[in-house]
């Protein structure tokens, strides 16, 4: 089973981390402070999560050195990023976060569905997906206005 939840959560692992390096990134960028905040917010929110997913895997004897975290960022899509920015598009941006929170859940529901051998794992993930959905509809409600 031990091997099942390795070859399950690594591409959600490997893929929240670099999420988090994406909004890690764009809050530095980003001066607009209601989506700089709404953004903030979702990045501790994820981090919590990856904290609480590889405590999961450490106390079912995972062996973590197993999982190959690089960071491999979208140089075609930060670069877009940098330009959305350049052209201070809020609008633009926060379809940028929709659209990285929306992968995530995906990546979430994927997992979900070759997880269902462990409830406890399968519990927690559905925990964590319900609250990326919550997140991402007080993103999507967030309303700005720019000078």
């Amino acid at each position: 089973m031990e091997d099942n939840l390795i070859v399950n959560l690594r591409p959600l692992l490997i893929h929240s981390l670099n999420e988090t390096g994406f909004y890690d990134q764009a809050i530095d960028l980003v001066r607009v402070p209601a989506l700089k905040s709404a953004f903030a917010k979702y990045l501790w929110m994820r981090g919590e999560h990856i904290v609480g997913i590889r405590s999961f895997l450490v106390r079912a004897n995972c062996k973590l050195s197993e999982f190959d975290f690089a960071n491999c960022p979208d140089s075609a899509a930060w670069e877009a990023f940098r330009q959305t920015l350049n052209k201070h598009d809020g609008e633009a941006l926060l379809r940028w976060g929709l659209q990285k929170g929306n992968l995530t859940l995906r990546k979430y529901e994927s997992t979900l569905s070759n997880t269902s051998e462990n409830k406890h794992l399968r519990c927690m993930l559905d925990h964590h997906m319900k609250d990326i959905r919550n997140s991402l509809d007080n993103l999507s409600g967030l309303k700005l206005s720019f000078r």
